[in-house]
């Protein structure tokens, strides 16, 4: 992946301070590896959460396919590192999404299948999903809002002011 220039104030800012300019390089290398770690991790979990499906529990296997999956857009959200551009704002809101679903499942499976939990019980699930569905739910809401007015804004200004008549 490469990098974009700075800007040529930016740039003089970061030559007249070079020790600001190592932190911030050893930075940018510490979130590559977080986000690489973060992508390893949610296939590791994607593929409890298939291996759990041979074996048996179906609810455990839906929760741990979606989170798995979340936490592989997470990092890739990391790795591309959120500029807010079109294609970042779209994974975030896909992630958002695939975290309300995990969310989704975390209560069915408190609800629907409480043997699932084992000894932790069907309330710990219940809460958990109850608390994320309330968080991403909305939010996926408003991220979805924002990208569609985001959206329509940018092509009310591509088109001329007599559009229709020419």
């Amino acid at each position: 992946m490469t990098q974009q220039r700075p800007n040529p104030e930016f740039e003089y800012f970061l030559n007249s301070n070079p020790e600001l300019y190592a932190d911030m390089q050893k930075n940018l290398r510490k979130e590559r590896r977080d986000s690489v770690l973060m992508i390893i991790l949610g296939m590791v979990f994607a593929a409890c959460g298939v291996f759990i499906l041979f074996i048996g529990n179906g609810w455990m296997a839906l929760t741990s396919i979606t989170f798995g999956a979340a936490i592989v857009l997470g990092g890739i959200l990391k790795r591309s590192q959120a500029d807010g551009s079109e294609g970042s704002m779209i994974v975030g809101i896909i992630l958002c999404l695939v975290f309300t679903v995990f969310s989704l499942f975390m209560l069915l499976s408190g609800v629907l299948a409480p043997a699932a939990w084992g000894h932790r019980g069907p309330l710990a699930p219940i809460i958990a999903g109850g608390l994320g569905l309330l968080f991403f739910g909305p939010g996926s809401i408003v991220l979805i809002i924002r990208q569609v007015r985001r959206h329509t804004r940018s092509n009310a200004r591509r088109q001329p002011r007599n559009y229709p008549y020419g």
